[in-house]
């Protein structure tokens, strides 16, 4: 299959061919739709990240939407050394996959998955249930800043 191949640490990955993903048990292989170029895509692809466990060769890519043998779109939010998602197809675990709300892109359910957990994740650690916060958005026009703002209002804020 074609993939984005991480030769080498340090070097931009290669459009190639990479071997098929093998599925384990609990596993599909699925289409990948769309994967969002992240800096933790980047950094796993670099080695630099502490997630970064698979030695080149591998496929480039952490997260995206795969479409599954049902025809379904669903998010995986990873996949198992040396695959990546940036790749024709990933092998996914049925058991992590989270479905794509009818009429969302698939482009677009991968690009807002990383920016959202940004403010979900503290939000959600620091906003007390049933209260009314104020909550300060620093750079609100950034991608993960405009997030926010939906994500902490949805909270509460």
């Amino acid at each position: 299959m074609l993939a984005a191949v991480v030769n080498e640490f340090g070097k931009a990955p290669e459009y190639g061919e990479f071997a098929e993903p093998e599925p384990v048990e609990g596993e599909v292989v699925a289409e990948v739709r769309a994967a969002a170029v992240s800096n933790l895509v980047r950094l796993v692809a670099a080695g630099k990240h502490y997630s970064s466990a698979a030695k080149p060769p591998m496929v480039a890519g952490v997260d995206g939407v795969v479409e599954l043998p049902d025809g379904s779109l669903v998010y995986v939010p990873g996949v198992r050394s040396p695959w990546g998602t940036l790749a024709e197809r990933a092998a996914v675990s049925l058991a992590a996959v989270r479905p794509v709300p009818d009429g969302l892109d698939a482009a677009q359910a991968a690009a807002v998955v990383n920016a959202a957990f940004a403010s979900w994740l503290p939000l959600t650690r620091i906003l007390e249930p049933g209260a009314t916060p104020t909550v300060l958005v620093i750079g609100a026009t950034g991608a993960a800043g405009s997030v926010a703002v939906p994500v902490a209002k949805h909270l509460g804020a």
